[in-house]
């Protein structure tokens, strides 16, 4: 699924929760989405959804404006979605298999090739062993898992996971974390995830939204590019970010102190540049 905010606002009265977003995703793209509780994380997946509508600019699907859509456009879009909730969102009184049957009742899947459906997601979440268990008989990492294979049988084109991790302690979240960037690599689901998490994000080195007050605090807009998942980059970019910054402060003060100083800023850039 291609999926493209141009200028996005939203705002609820006097309140903009959301101001100029720009982005853009296509099929196997991962963005996470990152900020403070009330930056707008959670106001992009309702608009993706069309639970709301912006107050100003477009949102684009597969080449088609959602203001402009038809209801059975939009129905058809949503379908094509699937949801990963921070609280699991599971029906307590159904166990696992009936849970995910659900899922694909309401979207009409063949029923003759629900059952085999089921079966195979489950097993993609390895949770075989737990598919007659109800949510009260399952750990916090398996209810999530839960939910993600109910996500996944429907076949989406794109998972939005709302803080996923959230409940889940650092074992189950790289778990869940790993698992969905395997889903975006092998079939191509685009994935969009919001997240407090700024370890898992610099891990995984992929697309970054950062949000604040319902802006995007690069002002510009989101590139989605391939980026190289090597252990080292992903440790050492951040770190060299921020030594950088310190390094320009440093020439920043220099200019007002005396010369000593001065050379000592350049001691500073090339002990940076020696650990690339």
């Amino acid at each position: 699924m291609k999926l493209s905010f141009q200028n996005v606002s939203k705002s609820y009265g006097i309140v903009d929760a959301l101001k100029d977003i720009s982005f853009e995703i296509n099929p196997g793209d991962f963005l996470f989405i990152v900020g403070p509780s009330g930056a707008g994380k959670s106001t992009i997946l309702k608009l993706i959804l069309n639970q709301i509508k912006p107050t100003s600019g477009s949102i684009i699907i597969d080449d088609q404006d959602l203001s402009t859509a038809k209801r059975n456009y939009i129905d058809t879009v949503r379908r094509k979605i699937g949801v990963v909730f921070q609280d699991y969102q599971l029906i307590t009184d159904k166990n696992i298999e009936e849970n995910i049957a659900l899922a694909l009742d309401i979207i009409n899947y063949p029923q003759e090739k629900i059952a085999a459906r089921i079966d195979e997601v489950i097993k993609q979440v390895n949770l075989d062993s737990r598919r007659f268990l109800f949510p009260s008989q399952l750990s916090g990492g398996e209810m999530q898992r839960a939910s993600l294979a109910r996500a996944l049988a429907v076949e989406p084109e794109l998972i939005l996971a709302d803080e996923p991790t959230g409940n889940l302690d650092p074992e189950n979240a790289w778990n869940l974390v790993k698992l969905l960037k395997e889903i975006s690599k092998d079939s191509k689901t685009s994935i969009i995830m919001t997240t407090h998490n700024h370890e898992i994000v610099d891990a995984l080195a992929k697309s970054v939204l950062r949000l604040k007050a319902g802006k995007n605090q690069d002002q510009k807009e989101v590139e989605i590019q391939e980026k190289d998942d090597n252990k080292s980059t992903v440790q050492e970019e951040p770190k060299k970010d921020q030594e950088d910054i310190i390094s320009l402060e440093k020439d920043s003060k220099s200019s007002a102190d005396s010369p000593k100083k001065k050379s000592k800023s350049k001691r500073s850039r090339l002990k940076v540049k020696s650990k690339k």
